[in-house]
């Protein structure tokens, strides 16, 4: 545990110190604060993270095996990580695409935070979402790319850029296939955020019945591509198998709608920041409960909850509340300090404690 937060914390005051320094050093000083948690999931051992095995067996037959059915495999694999075990045979074996892939993903959460630092304090996102994804991209790490990204292309779609936005992410499939329908999906619940409040419930009415109604249809869809032998992978994603919900993810979620509703009456940040972070937050609850019946139905909700990154930092540095703003700054803190706590430490999910390396050693603190 404290071998994390150590981390954690080191990482986060180089961030912080690099996002304030001259602009000729920021990315020096801050490559550095990446570097850290980088390091340590490259150089973890196949004990930590449920998926890492996975990941190896996979790079070795990418590389290694030329028989037709992994080349099969290979047409369902994500292309960013197909290239990149090509390329990591020659600098390093599969240890350098654990690095890219937590060095790129805490990358694209900086441009995306820092593109706010006038109005949010960088390293309280940038911490919350260690505590939120990091321990998952031990395990998930494909996934957590495509949600850092897709944080990052969302900042466009803020500032009006909307195709920039929609190009990002028809590009992010590269990095999972889910990030493009997050991306249509956040697409959607920005429109509604836009409409008029009087049209609002209606709206979000009608969209919630699309979606269900939407996995309905792709469930039967890859069900019949499956029986056909087309598309397996495609098909074990949208059946995924069942799935518990998760009593953490329904609490976090439940208490970011309260948080929002709360933003939204006492008018801390736009309406528009408002209205999306709250539909969002109801979005993501939605996606967590239904994960009873589907695996990874219930990971699209990830996408929603890292909108948490900004928002929270946001309302903490609201007008309305600097008087207490060190008091709003621990609660929120002790927020992704907790589900972290909990999820990660306590309940042991994604399996990364203790930690310890491919060369033996153990930090089991």
């Amino acid at each position: 545990m404290l071998f994390y937060l150590i981390i954690f914390i080191i990482s986060t005051c180089l961030v912080e110190f690099g996002s304030n320094c001259k602009k000729s050093q920021r990315p020096f000083i801050t490559g550095i604060g990446f570097l850290i948690p980088a390091l340590v999931a490259a150089f973890r051992s196949i004990d930590v993270g449920t998926d890492t095995t996975t990941y190896i067996e996979l790079y070795n037959s990418i590389v290694y095996d030329e028989e037709m059915s992994v080349i099969l495999m290979i047409l369902d694999t994500d292309l960013f990580f197909y290239c990149s075990c090509f390329i990591a045979q020659y600098i390093g074996g599969v240890q350098v695409i654990f690095f890219v892939y937590s060095f790129l993903t805490l990358l694209f959460l900086y441009k995306a935070l820092a593109k706010y630092k006038r109005h949010l304090p960088v390293w309280l996102g940038y911490i919350l979402f260690l505590f939120f994804f990091y321990n998952s991209s031990l395990n998930i790490m494909r996934q957590i790319l495509a949600i850092s990204f897709i944080l990052w292309a969302t900042t466009f779609l803020f500032d009006g850029k909307k195709k920039k936005f929609i190009i990002l992410s028809v590009i992010s499939i590269i990095f999972h296939m889910s990030a493009i329908a997050a991306g249509g999906l956040i697409y959607i619940i920005y429109t509604i955020s836009q409409t008029s409040r009087r049209k609002k419930p209606l709206a979000f009415l009608l969209f919630y019945t699309g979606v269900i109604f939407a996995f309905l249809c792709v469930n039967i869809m890859v069900t019949h591509m499956a029986v056909l032998g087309v598309g397996h992978s495609y098909a074990y994603t949208a059946s995924a198998g069942q799935s518990q919900i998760g009593a953490t993810d329904i609490l976090i979620s439940m208490l970011l709608i309260m948080f929002s509703y709360i933003a939204m009456k006492r008018k801390l940040v736009s309406d528009v920041s408002n209205d999306f972070f709250y539909l969002s937050c109801i979005v993501c609850l939605m996606l967590f409960m239904t994960g009873i019946y589907n695996r990874f139905l219930m990971r699209m909700a990830y996408y929603n909850l890292t909108f948490a990154c900004l928002y929270l930092p946001l309302i903490v540095n609201a007008p309305k509340l600097r008087q207490n703003k060190s008091v709003y700054t621990l609660g929120v803190l002790l927020l992704g300090f907790s589900y972290w706590l909990y999820l990660f430490v306590i309940s042991g999910s994604n399996a990364t404690l203790p930690y310890s390396t491919e060369g033996g050693l153990m930090f089991d603190f």
